[in-house]
C-alpha cells in the first residue's frame, strides 16, 4: 500500500514547517491543500499510531488498514480541525482521536468501506512491524508505548536536521560515524574506533561530540516546541518523553 519508506527516511526526513502551521493547513476548506498538509502529518506521525493500534490486539494487516483508515478519517471528517494549540499537546490530541476512532470501528466493516482506495500513510510493513517489536513491552501501558514511539520520532527528526546541516557543510561523514555516540553513553572502545576511522585524536573526538550534543539538544528542543501549546511547557515535555525512552 502506498510507496515504501526505509529507516533512513525516518531518520533523515525534513520537517521544517512548524507543526501547527500544518495543522491549520490540514483544516482548510481547500481539499488539495488539506490533503497535502495531512499527508505531511501522516509521514511524521504514523509510527506511534500504528504501534498503538497494533497493541490493541490487531494483526499487522488489520493495524495497517486501521492506520490508513484513521488518517483518512482525519481528512474526510476534518477531525484535524478540532486540534487547537491552546488546548494542549498535539500528541495528546492524536492519541485521543485514535482512541475514539477505534471505539467506532470494526475491522471488517472498515476494510469494506475503504477498499484500499485511499492510502495517506507511506507504509512499509516491515518497518512498521520493526517499530511494534521494538516497543513490545507488556509491563507498560499502550499509552506509554505511544509516547515512547513519539519520543523516538522527535529524536530521529532532530538527528536528521543536524545531518542535513552537516551535509551542507561537507561534514556528513563525521556525523554518520559519531551518531550513536551522540545520544547515549558508549564504551571507550567505540570512541577510540571512531577516532581512528575519522583520523582524529581522542581530544578532537571529545570536542566534536560536545558540539554535536549541544546541537542535538537544541534541535530536539526545536522539535518539541512544534508539538506543545506553550513555550514554557517544552522542558516538561522533553523530560517526560526522555523518560519514556529510558524505560526498558
Amino acid at each position: 500500500m502506498g510507496k515504501n519508506v526505509g529507516e533512513a527516511t525516518e531518520v533523515q526526513g525534513v520537517f521544517r514547517t512548524t507543526l501547527w502551521a500544518l495543522v491549520n493547513q490540514a483544516s482548510e476548506d481547500d481539499e488539495a491543500a488539506r490533503r497535502r498538509a495531512l499527508e505531511e502529518l501522516c509521514r511524521l506521525y504514523w509510527p506511534p499510531i500504528y504501534s498503538y493500534i497494533r497493541r490493541q490486539g490487531n494483526s499487522s494487516h488489520d493495524a495497517q488498514d486501521l492506520t490508513q483508515g484513521f488518517f483518512e478519517h482525519l481528512l474526510t471528517h476534518n477531525t484535524i480541525g478540532r486540534a487547537n494549540m491552546d488546548r494542549g499537546r498535539f500528541r495528546s490530541f492524536l492519541l485521543g482521536a485514535v482512541k475514539r476512532y477505534l471505539s467506532d470501528q470494526r475491522t471488517k466493516a472498515l476494510a469494506q468501506k475503504r477498499g484500499g482506495q485511499l492510502d495517506l500513510v507511506p507504509f512499509d510493513q516491515t518497518l512498521a512491524e520493526s517499530f511494534f517489536e521494538r516497543d513490545r513491552k507488556p509491563e507498560v501501558s499502550d499509552e506509554w508505548i505511544f509516547d515512547r514511539r513519539w519520543a523516538r520520532i522527535m529524536v530521529e527528526r532532530a538527528l536528521g536536521s543536524i545531518r542535513e546541516d552537516l551535509m551542507a557543510a561537507g561534514q556528513v561523514e563525521r556525523f554518520d560515524v559519531l551518531q550513536k555516540l551522540i545520544t547515549s553513553a558508549r564504551p571507550a572502545e567505540e570512541h577510540e574506533a571512531a577516532a581512528q576511522k575519522l583520523g582524529l585524536t581522542k581530544s578532537a573526538i571529545s570536542s566534536a561530540l560536545h558540539r554535536l550534543r549541544s546541537s542535538f539538544r537544541e534541535a530536539l528542543r526545536t522539535e518539541a516546541l512544534k508539538t506543545v501549546d506553550k513555550v514554557e511547557d517544552v522542558d516538561e515535555e522533553l523530560r517526560y518523553l526522555m523518560k519514556a525512552l529510558s524505560v526498558g
